[in-house]
């Protein structure tokens, strides 16, 4: 799995759920993660690959991947997305993946994209988002474009709602499948106590 943001300090969501949910099925999961936010000296901590406990399930783990930065800023992400075609093509080959799942778009994203379709990888694109419009800026023109590169390549894309596919399907480039995939819901997480309800 490929992401742009941290695995260990954002809330735990969908990209947490379908990893260690993944690891729980058997598969060995690895997730490269940006680590934004964090300091020079947290990064090292990862040490490039990192087995950690599941954050959305107790007994699932998962391989975190943390590319070596000198931070977890701006400058950092955009060190990263240059860097990203070399670092991504020695990682496909060290961990020679049977299929990527993948979130990211100018970070990580259209850079995996090529590297898998190069080396024949299945390669899923997960929308749940669009990307350009989430932090508007300088940059947002170049995430746009990046964002036309990550669907125009994917092998398929998946997303959680009617009107993003809708979206998605306008650009005629785009030749994948394109499907309405609803976030894991763990029931777990809702639910209460008859008795003290009652009372």
């Amino acid at each position: 799995m490929i992401h742009e943001v941290s695995y260990v300090g954002k809330p735990v969501f969908e990209f947490q759920q379908f990893a260690e949910g993944l690891a729980l099925e058997g598969h060995d999961v690895y997730v490269l993660q940006f680590p934004e936010g964090m300091t020079r000296k947290e990064i090292s901590k990862f040490d490039g690959h990192l087995r950690i406990s599941g954050r959305a399930y107790s007994s699932s783990s998962v391989t975190l991947v943390t590319q070596n930065l000198p931070g977890g800023g701006i400058f950092s992400r955009l060190l990263a997305a240059a860097l990203a075609p070399k670092y991504l093509a020695k990682l496909f080959r060290d961990l020679r993946p049977d299929a990527i799942l993948c979130y990211a778009v100018p970070t990580y994203g259209w850079q995996a994209a090529l590297e898998a379709k190069r080396n024949k990888i299945p390669f899923l694109f997960r929308a749940i988002d669009v990307s350009h419009l989430i932090r508007k800026g300088v940059f947002s023109p170049l995430v746009f474009l990046a964002s036309l590169k990550v669907h125009r390549l994917a092998g398929g894309i998946s997303t959680h709602n009617q009107a993003l596919a809708d979206s998605l399907s306008k650009d005629k480039k785009v030749t994948c499948p394109i499907s309405i995939d609803l976030p894991p819901v763990d029931l777990r997480d809702f639910q209460f106590d008859a008795e003290k309800r009652s009372s």
